[in-house]
């Protein structure tokens, strides 16, 4: 595990101990931290309920290291009632009797199961940074559009923001990655100060809400402990945050008049899109995609092989995909060596070399003997596609192909 000597213990409201990454942080205002807020037993139960819904699982992101579910509140809210009354009860304990200045029930729970990744090393660690904003994410603005300008609408002043973010572990803990760039920008990465960036570990059972600065103003991110390779402990450890949100809602606020013009924009698009969907719904396969294939100079050429058994499984997709209408590209190339112009006519010369073959061919580069063979798979590829043209059999029947298109211009 992550040597643990390196985490500070700092206390934070209410008078909960937070272990961070530095010694003297800025701590958000807005975060609040409440330890032992369920027990072990209850937060089995919340598993129990997350792998009988195993259905709802969907994996996150390029690397698929996360998968997720989501639930939307009040709808499958009653097997999760008990700990949503305990979180209201947890966040409005300092509010007023006003109804306004209390926080309303949660729209949407995530659930998010991830597992340790590769481990990373003291000396890497501290490049763990944040890189999400929790709420409205391209919104350059400092303040939450819940809260209204003073003197707007009916309101006088600016009321509280209704927005936030409940955090829970249930299993094993976690980090959070946490900092405050100096614009609230997606792409700003320079932080206010060194103090402003920095990481506190999410204990099992702990209460981690997020209002106000924090929420709008800081980004965060949560990731895992990684596992040591030296450590006898070789069991799986799971990781299982859930993340209770209460977000922005446009009833609660006039739209400007930019974002009602987008809306009514938006409006129209999906109608226009429903339109279209509706007429091309009792079409054929065929009358609606076209495959496309690419092809490039490879060793095999002057051979069509591998172009032949990449059709042959075009059945597969049945027989609408069969019938598809096909395009086949064929890349220009351009030669290496320029002594001899006997190669191929329209290629374009070059003198840049590149590591091996292979990357070169990557590249569209080719010696005069691949740029020649691949000229020879062009003219059998043509009569290949000619022979078909009356043979709906052939899985090149209703195939045309472009020749010699330079990766540097368009179809």
């Amino acid at each position: 595990m992550e040597d643990e000597t390196s985490w500070h213990q700092q206390i934070s409201a209410p008078n909960c101990p937070l272990q961070t990454s530095q010694p003297n942080p800025v701590l958000p205002q807005g975060l609040e931290v409440s330890s032992a807020f369920i027990t072990k037993d209850e937060a089995d139960r919340l598993i129990d309920i997350f792998d009988q819904n195993d259905h709802l699982w969907a994996y996150r992101g390029f690397a698929k290291r996360i998968r997720e579910q989501r639930y939307s509140l009040p709808d499958h809210g009653d097997e999760f009632q008990w700990i949503i009354d305990r979180l209201m009860k947890s966040l409005n304990s300092s509010a007023t009797e006003l109804e306004d200045d209390k926080f309303e029930m949660p729209n949407e729970l995530i659930v998010e199961e991830q597992y340790p990744t590769a481990y990373v090393r003291g000396e890497r660690s501290g490049r763990l940074s944040s890189n999400t904003f929790e709420t409205a994410p391209m919104k350059e603005r400092n303040i939450c559009p819940c809260v209204l300008e003073e003197n707007q609408d009916q309101d006088q002043g600016q009321r509280k923001c209704s927005c936030y973010v409940a955090q829970i572990t249930l299993l094993d803990k976690c980090i959070q990655c946490i900092d405050k760039p100096e614009e609230r920008k997606v792409d700003c990465w320079d932080v206010e100060s060194a103090r402003h960036k920095f990481k506190f570990v999410m204990q099992p059972g702990t209460l981690f809400a997020k209002t106000g600065e924090c929420l709008w103003n800081w980004r965060s991110r949560v990731v895992t402990f990684s596992t040591d390779p030296d450590d006898n402990d070789t069991s799986p450890k799971r990781v299982i945050t859930i993340k209770f949100r209460r977000s922005y809602n446009h009833g609660k606020a006039k739209l400007g008049h930019e974002e009602e013009e987008k809306k009514e924009d938006d409006d129209q698009v999906a109608s226009l899109l429903a339109m279209e969907s509706k007429a091309n719904s009792n079409k054929p396969l065929n009358e609606l995609m076209t495959i496309i294939v690419t092809t490039s100079p490879i060793k095999s050429n002057p051979s069509t092989e591998v172009l032949e058994r990449t059709f042959a499984t075009f059945h597969h997709g049945g027989g609408a995909f069969f019938k598809c209408p096909k395009i086949i590209v064929c890349d220009g190339c351009r030669i290496l060596d320029d002594d001899d112009d006997d190669a191929d006519a329209g290629a374009k010369k070059v003198t840049k070399r590149y590591a091996s073959a292979k990357q070169a061919l990557r590249n569209g580069i080719a010696t005069n003997d691949q740029a020649e063979n691949y000229s020879e798979f062009k003219v059998a590829l043509t009569k290949i596609c000619k022979d078909a043209d009356d043979d709906e059999s052939s899985p090149f029947h209703n195939t045309r192909y472009v020749r010699d298109i330079l990766r540097s211009s368009s179809i």
